[in-house]
């Protein structure tokens, strides 16, 4: 049943577009378009 699950989810896994934009995601930073923003919009 695992595998079934991998496999379906797999077809919808996407490449990432801008593998250098992970490691600022992971540490929380904000982006806007892409584009990192200093100050969030709250």
């Amino acid at each position: 049943m695992a595998f079934k699950l991998l496999d379906m989810a797999e077809k919808r896994w996407r490449r990432i577009s801008a593998p250098y934009l992970v490691e600022g995601v992971l540490s929380n930073e904000a982006y806007e378009n892409g584009v990192k923003v200093d100050a969030p919009n709250v």
